[in-house]
């Protein structure tokens, strides 16, 4: 179907339910207060887009966040715009960062988050030939350029939608973010959203915008991939599942119920053996 040859940027729902996202490229001292206000906050649910370097540097941070049961996605190996580079390239850099993430934490990612957000077409093909779908953002804090925290609030919380997906940021040049994220978090719940996974959200409703945008330029300012019609493209949960390497749970009853009946799954759908200590 090739609609899922596309990028998904948001999930059409009327739940109001968003999904926060966090890029960690360098550094550690952002990422251990941004997960301990996290906890503090009760937030269950988070996705962690991961770079291989990253990883490779701060194993056990990366551990952390898997203990957590926060959904871990590839950010990929080097931090440069993936459309200036042909599918062989694309193909190492992706296998590259997948192994590293996977020796360091367990999971192999099927969500993938090209650097600087730069993709088109080709780009999305073929990271959906290596199994991963390409996860784009509708809100973005921009955090990375420090505007300072009242800002940081202000552009999450004025611009949030039911089935939007926050970008933020979790490296140590994003300084500003875990001041900001306490007042995102409680204005979010204060406006009656609940936070999930961007798995969850793909679960929780199949249909899916997606689409190439000139209006969601890359970080270079640059538009991002020739203009295509918005899609509605469907999915199962079932589908969702199968690609999720059951990194926490399963996420379609279709799944739960056969391991639960197979004995691998307790009654709260959490595989015993799947959770890092």
């Amino acid at each position: 179907m090739t609609s899922r040859n596309q990028a998904i940027y948001k999930i059409e729902t009327r739940q109001k339910r968003v999904a926060l996202t966090f890029d960690i490229g360098w550094g550690s001292k952002v990422p251990g207060p941004v997960l301990g206000i996290l906890r503090k906050k009760n937030v269950t649910q988070a996705t962690f887009f991961l770079s291989a370097p990253w990883v490779a540097r701060h194993p056990r941070l990366a551990r952390t966040i898997r203990s957590r049961g926060y959904e871990i996605g590839s950010h990929g190996d080097l931090h440069v715009n993936y459309t200036k580079h042909g599918n062989r390239w694309i193909h190492r850099q992706v296998k590259k960062a997948e192994n590293v993430i996977r020796r360091a934490t367990g999971v192999k990612p099927v969500l993938f988050r090209p650097p600087n957000g730069d993709l088109n077409a080709r780009v999305v093909s073929k990271l959906r030939s290596l199994g991963y779908l390409t996860i784009h953002w509708s809100v973005d804090s921009l955090d990375w350029k420090k505007p300072g925290v009242a800002a940081i609030v202000r552009r999450v919380l004025n611009a949030v939608r039911p089935g939007d997906i926050v970008l933020m940021h979790a490296s140590d040049s994003a300084s500003q973010t875990a001041q900001a994220l306490p007042q995102i978090i409680d204005g979010l719940r204060k406006k009656g959203y609940r936070l999930a996974t961007v798995s969850n959200l793909l679960a929780g409703r199949f249909r899916i915008q997606s689409r190439f945008q000139s209006a969601f330029p890359s970080r270079s300012g640059r538009a991002i991939g020739s203009r295509v019609s918005s899609t509605r493209a469907k999915y199962t949960a079932h589908d969702v599942c199968r690609r999720g390497e059951r990194q926490r749970a399963p996420r379609c009853g279709v799944c739960a119920r056969r391991l639960r009946a197979a004995g691998r799954i307790s009654g709260s759908g959490f595989a015993s053996s799947s959770r890092k200590k």
